[in-house]
């Protein structure tokens, strides 16, 4: 046995607690849950089990989805560098934000419109930092340095109507086909629309028509 430490107390339990210490120790055993019985139901092909086990992981993927939003948090991250520690100027920017995305998303927009939204958040935000540092800066540093500010304001509004502009091209693509007819004063607009020189061909009375008969009127008096 190891002998007393420095106040006389040893250093060890002596044999006899030490092995009613580990003959009292009990051992942790695995209990079985539902939760348990319902995977190997699953595993067996059982449709109402694999419901029930896909439900609660779904959930658990939308909450993590929505803590791990990349976009959500690099605009955060931009609000924070912009309105630092006040919780006033915070509460302004994200209010200004929430308006931005929502007369740019409308009522029911695509995937790909969201994210565009997004990226046009963000450089809204990169915009008016940039912005901002260079009017604070101004006077204050030298004029390499305000060059760099100005080069970064010109970057940064590079990107934010670049964003814009692709978000506009999109609108427009998605758009449904027109077709004018000018003579007559219809404007079509549907998928299924026929071009102007086939309605030409088939109708006489239109522009294209009238333009024949023009033409084979005036060969004939030549």
């Amino acid at each position: 046995m190891p002998g007393p430490d420095l106040c006389g107390v040893p250093s060890t339990p002596p044999w006899g607690m030490e092995k009613a210490a580990l003959t009292t120790k009990r051992k942790t055993r695995w209990k079985k849950t539902p939760s348990d019985s319902r995977i190997k139901r699953a595993e067996g092909g059982d449709q109402d089990a694999l419901a029930q086990v896909r439900q609660p992981i779904a959930e658990q993927l939308a909450v993590a989805a929505s803590a791990c939003d990349l976009a959500r948090l690099v605009e955060l991250s931009w609000v924070k560098v912009i309105a630092g520690e006040s919780p006033l100027v915070r509460a302004v920017v994200e209010s200004t934000l929430n308006r931005i995305k929502a007369s740019l998303t409308g009522t029911n927009p695509l995937p790909l419109e969201r994210l565009l939204v997004d990226r046009i958040v963000v450089c809204w935000l990169q915009v008016q930092y940039a912005d901002s540092t260079y009017a604070t800066s101004v006077g204050k540093v030298s004029l390499g340095s305000g060059e760099y500010f100005q080069r970064r304001q010109d970057r940064a509004h590079r990107r934010y109507l670049s964003a814009v502009r692709t978000l506009a091209n999109v609108r427009r693509l998605l758009l449904p086909p027109l077709q004018i007819n000018v003579a007559e004063n219809q404007v079509v607009a549907n998928s299924s629309a026929q071009s102007p020189q086939s309605l030409a061909s088939q109708d006489p009375d239109s522009q294209g028509g009238r333009w024949g008969s023009f033409a084979a009127h005036m060969t004939r008096k030549l």
